[in-house]
Parts: structure tokens; sequence; C-alpha cells
């Protein structure tokens, strides 16, 4: 029987292999430290955080110990997905891992799954080769996990992946940032859209939501900055008075509850 369950969804941090790092006009790691407070001093325990995906500007070991001193202090479980500027290598050997991953042991792939309190949730690997580092591509082992947790069990399930797979009416972004086939991805969504309780992306930088074929697509924001998203943007382009946050989600037997908290960056 499910239950109510509430957890903190973070992407795209981009910690760099110096503290003093500026990536687009931000500190990343001051800005990661103080949303990592904010959390930690909430008046409620969340139930886990996810992160999902571009944990560090680069795969260097420097950006990944930095991460890791930021994380580790965390009470709360946390899970990572690995995005295009991450190694999973690197996620896997540095940072800490939550309990109830059914991984035992590393194999090039991060990807996972879990429950608790009656849900299902999926960790998804679509990081692409290098070459077309900023699309993703969801290979055939993980479009056939997909298909096998979405036809085994009954428990309302919910997908972490870095990248999205449907058009957002926004040119650069279908353009440069999509998941290459997300076509095929989504219509194994679709097919069992009455068991999915949200599909949770990153990658995008913005608190965004899509509702396609019955199926709930939600990206965090970035913890440092934001893009524009709208049907004139050709190219990218920041928001430049979108704060950094992050989203409280909250999961009920009957409901998917969504709600974006901004931070004032000091």
């Amino acid at each position: 029987m499910s239950q109510i369950l509430r957890f903190i969804h973070l992407a795209d941090s981009h910690i760099s292999n110096d503290k003093q790092s500026i990536v687009y006009e931000a500190n990343t790691y001051d800005c990661l430290k103080q949303i990592l407070k904010y959390v930690s001093d909430l008046p409620w325990k969340p139930d886990f955080i996810l992160h999902s995906g571009d944990i560090v500007n680069s795969p260097d070991p420097k950006a990944f110990q930095l991460a890791t001193e930021l994380f580790k202090p965390i009470s709360v479980p946390t899970y990572f997905i690995a995005g295009n500027h991450d190694s999973e290598a690197g996620i896997w050997n540095s940072l800490p891992h939550a309990p109830g991953m059914d991984l035992d042991a590393f194999s090039g792939t991060l990807s996972y799954a879990f429950s608790l309190y009656g849900f299902r949730f999926v960790a998804l690997d679509a990081r692409a080769p290098d070459e077309i580092e900023a699309h993703g591509l969801m290979p055939d082992d993980q479009l056939s996990l997909i298909d096998r947790e979405l036809n085994s069990g009954t428990e309302p399930i919910c997908f972490f992946l870095h990248f999205c797979p449907v058009p957002l009416d926004s040119p650069w972004l279908n353009r440069e940032m999509l998941l290459i086939n997300g076509k095929q991805v989504h219509e194994l969504f679709r097919s069992k859209h009455e068991r999915i309780k949200g599909v949770f992306i990153g990658h995008l930088h913005r608190s965004l939501t899509a509702y396609v074929d019955g199926v709930l697509y939600s990206c965090a924001p970035s913890t440092f900055c934001q893009f524009a998203a709208e049907p004139a943007n050709e190219k990218v382009r920041l928001e430049p008075h979108a704060q950094p946050g992050f989203h409280i989600v909250t999961l009920t037997p009957e409901s998917t509850l969504i709600k974006l908290r901004t931070i004032q960056i000091q």
C-alpha cells in the first residue's frame, strides 16, 4: 500500500575542479552549498534527494571530490543520475550512495532501481558518446529495462533520467538537448502511462513540466543558472532574473505534486 512520499529533485550543478570556478557567471560550488544547506534546514525531512545529472562540469577527479564534500554531510539518502558532463565511474567511485539500490557492483552503466513506501523508482543511464555529448541516447539494455519494469509488478512507478524524450516548443532545446531516440522511449512510457507517477529529468536548466499522452515529465531547475526555453529562442540564452532552486515532489497514491522552490544566492 502506497503512502505519502516526499523527495527533493536537484539538477545541473556543474561543480568544477576549483571552488572559485565561475560557470555562466555563477560560482557553482557556492550555489550548490547554499541550496544543500537550505534543504538540510527544512523543518521536515525528505525521504530522499534525487540529483538528475550534470553533477560536475567535467569528469575531473577533483570536481567529483568537491561534489562529494558537499553531499557527504547530508543526512538524507541521495541518488545520482549520470548526465552528459559526468562519468558513471566518477559518480560510482566518489559520491555517497543511498541504501536500497539494486546495483551491487559497477559495470559501466549507472542504472538501478529501488522501492519505497509502495512506490517503485527506476534510474536510467542515457549518457551518449562524447561526439553527441549534448544529446542523450537510450541504449538497448535500458530500453529493455523500461519495458521489463513497466510489465512486471503493480507498484506506481517513477523514472529518473537526465535527458528529455519529448519536444518542448523551443527551437534550440529541440535541436540540441533532447534524447535522440526519445520517441521510442516515450512510446514505452505511453504504453503503461497509468502506472507512471512521473518521469523526472534534468539537463534543461529550468523548471519545466510537460504532460504528453498521459505521461508527466518534470525537469528541476539548475542549482546555479537557468536557460530560456521560449518559442522564439533559436540559441541558448540565460534567463537573467531566474533564480537557482529545486523541486519538492510529493507522491500519494492519487497524485503527483511538484513545488518549485527558488533560492536567493548570497
